[in-house]
């Protein structure tokens, strides 16, 4: 995986079980999933949380999830273009979200991928 293919990299931990949270998540994806993930790769780390929870997690939200390509993982990756609070996880990334929530990491990929677009043009 080359850090230029716009990977997403956060952990599926932080929004398991928070239903809140995981309506935002959904909602985020939901809305940017045909601008911007039909080429890209989302990565969900899992530490603590077991799969028949990761699971149910896809089969609640597979109707709102599809047509994104995401990866469930439970162990380090080399790369990844943009990590949310796991710099832990990643070998080399190219943009670390530390801090806030889950959410906030999400609006700044979105933000970085539109300035993305806005100078592409």
């Amino acid at each position: 995986m080359r850090l230029c293919d716009r990977t997403l990299l956060f952990s599926l931990d932080t929004v398991i079980g928070d239903i809140d949270i995981e309506n935002k998540v959904i909602s985020i994806l939901v809305q940017y999933k045909r601008k911007f993930f039909k080429d890209f790769k989302i990565f969900l780390f899992t530490k603590n949380i077991n799969k028949t929870r990761v699971n149910d997690f896809l089969k609640k939200y597979s109707k709102d999830l599809k047509g994104i390509d995401i990866h469930i993982i439970n162990s380090k990756v080399k790369s990844c273009w943009f990590v949310i609070n796991l710099e832990y996880e990643v070998d080399t990334w190219r943009y670390l979200y530390k801090g806030g929530n889950i959410v906030d990491g999400l609006k700044s990929y979105i933000k970085i991928l539109k300035h993305i677009e806005r100078k592409d043009k």
